[in-house]
């Protein structure tokens, strides 16, 4: 999730690596259906009328927070192992488990974010309405799954009832088209100086942000194609973990 940007990173790497580090601290201690919203949807497309991004390759989730449907997950009280304010991430995957060509490069539709930090706000290259709304950075993410996560650093903020966009523009891959999963899941805040000394300790600060444990997969593993239809989010009302699904939609490389 989060991005080698500085010499500090370089000095943690080694112990980065062989600590294991996963993407979440901990286990979730909410079901799927208190975590993610009732209704949502993802898009992709690739965009031939922006002209700051040439036939980029994008990706839009919308999703409404039923009105009669408790956020108390979100509470400051409920927050993980009292890191607060609690937080939601959505995260596109792309399958770039089998690989093609010199050094085995991974055969997906995107690799991550064009950019991936605050400053590329406004509609440009990301956006995103959700309370002290971020883009993740990408650093430890894996290879094998790149994709983006788009947040809200205090998600019980959110009008009940409302519909929420989250979108971003994404590098571009080797093939014109991949398949894809989509993962809800809550986040927790850490304090000013922890996560190697990134952590500002700001509220939508993605360096601040973990997964509490795993996450709602929203369209399964990889039932969604990239560029294509409207995948509509399935109701969480099951387990966090889809066995694993067969690539279906698989192109040869440009």
């Amino acid at each position: 999730m989060k991005k080698i940007i500085s010499l500090l990173i370089i000095l943690f790497g080694i112990t980065i690596i062989s600590s294991n580090v996963y993407a979440h601290d901990g286990e979730h201690n909410y079901d799927p259906d208190e975590i993610a919203p009732t209704y949502g949807e993802t898009q992709t497309w690739v965009d031939y009328y922006n002209p700051d991004v040439p036939e980029g390759r994008a990706v839009q989730h919308s999703f409404l927070w039923e009105e009669d449907k408790s956020l108390r997950a979100y509470y400051y009280a409920n927050a993980f192992e009292g890191y607060s304010p609690p937080g939601m991430e959505i995260a596109i995957n792309f399958d770039g488990h089998d690989t093609y060509g010199p050094g085995n490069s991974r055969l997906v539709w995107a690799t991550g974010p064009i950019v991936d930090n605050q400053s590329g706000s406004g509609g440009t290259y990301w956006m995103n309405e959700m309370p002290y709304g971020y883009i993740d950075t990408t650093f430890s993410d894996s290879h094998n799954e790149p994709g983006a996560n788009l947040g809200s650093g205090r998600f019980g903020l959110i009008d009940r009832g409302v519909w929420y966009n989250a979108a971003t523009y994404l590098e571009d891959g080797n093939t014109a088209a991949d398949d894809y999963k989509v993962r809800v899941a809550r986040t927790h805040k850490h304090n000013e100086g922890e996560v190697m000394g990134m952590c500002s300790g700001d509220t939508g600060d993605p360096w601040c942000y973990f997964q509490d444990g795993p996450g709602f997969e929203a369209v399964e593993s990889w039932r969604g194609n990239a560029p294509g239809e409207t995948y509509y989010w399935n109701i969480p009302y099951n387990q966090f973990d889809y066995d694993f699904v067969d690539p279906t939609f698989r192109n040869q490389p440009q």
